[in-house]
């Protein structure tokens, strides 16, 4: 082999080998460089991590008020609803089963049933009241037609034990002003679900006809007679409602 070729051979040997080393020293580098960024980046990946779960987190709390609120909302439109409904409805015996079932098994006693003809619902809500009763077998007077009469919340009547003193209804406390005013010679037994007169009111409450009540004396009244006295419904507004995510509330402060 000529010299020159053997030189040639070894110069191009010793570039090679220095770019192996080269070489070898980059792959060194970078799986230095690949361990050590990932050392070095792992507390910033926590921390976007943490960052990201935090957010989600808050996203997920808040896309649950919104659903709670949205939920109220619809329930309160709901309220509204039925309030409305209730006050544009006439008022009628609604729920007849119930007023049975608040009468079943009670002594009976005799009703008179008096409303104001100045009512829109006044002898609808009477007639209903009338045929109820007498289904649980109840003593309505007048015994004749649907049993049931208007009466002039105006005209003046004589007040018991005052001579020569007459007063409209509303001022002798004979009718109420809004709703139905159950009249009897005495006051009613408190907690006696027995007596005619909480029996009763409970029996046109329970039935949905009213919502408001009122218990007056007429001393002129005999013994285990009631008188029922319509008058103009009584509004119907849905009551107040706890907002919804309010910190204010109860569950809240626990948490």
């Amino acid at each position: 082999m000529e010299a020159s070729a053997l030189t040639s051979a070894e110069y191009w040997l010793s570039w090679i080998w220095v770019v192996k080393l080269i070489a070898a020293g980059l792959v060194a580098a970078g799986v230095v460089l690949e361990f050590g960024s990932e050392w070095i980046s792992r507390p910033f990946e926590e921390t976007v991590k943490h960052a990201r779960a935090v957010q989600l987190a808050t996203l997920e709390a808040e896309a649950e008020t919104a659903r709670a609120r949205q939920k109220e909302a619809e329930e309160r439109t709901e309220e509204l609803r039925a309030s409305i409904q209730r006050n544009v409805s006439p008022r009628r015996i609604t729920a007849p089963e119930a007023f049975q079932n608040a009468l079943k098994g009670l002594p009976p006693a005799t009703v008179e049933i008096l409303y104001d003809p100045s009512t829109i619902d006044g002898a609808l809500l009477a007639s209903s009241i009338s045929v109820s009763l007498k289904i649980a077998r109840w003593t309505v007077e007048p015994g004749n037609g649907l049993g049931i009469a208007p009466f002039d919340p105006a005209k003046p009547e004589p007040v018991s034990g005052v001579p020569d003193l007459q007063l409209p209804p509303v001022l002798s406390g004979k009718i109420g002003p809004w709703g139905i005013m159950i009249l009897a010679n005495r006051r009613p037994r408190e907690n006696d679900p027995t007596d005619p007169i909480n029996a009763l009111q409970k029996a046109i409450s329970d039935a949905k006809a009213e919502n408001l009540f009122s218990v007056g004396v007429d001393e002129q009244l005999p013994d285990n007679k009631l008188r029922v006295v319509i008058e103009h419904r009584a509004p119907s507004y849905p009551g107040p409602r706890q907002p919804a995510g309010d910190a204010s509330a109860p569950d809240a402060q626990k948490k």
